[in-house]
């Protein structure tokens, strides 16, 4: 007789490992990106 959701998960530490993880995935398809447009610009 909990009044509380059955599933009771620590959203902050979800959504913060979450956000850290789009945040590297971006950051490496940013620098992958630069570097690709450096080698084929012929630099």
């Amino acid at each position: 007789m909990a009044p509380h959701s059955p599933w009771q998960l620590p959203v902050p530490y979800l959504f913060g490992g979450l956000e850290a993880m789009l945040g590297l995935v971006a950051f490496t398809l940013l620098i992958l990106a630069c570097s690709y447009w450096k080698l084929s610009s012929g630099g």
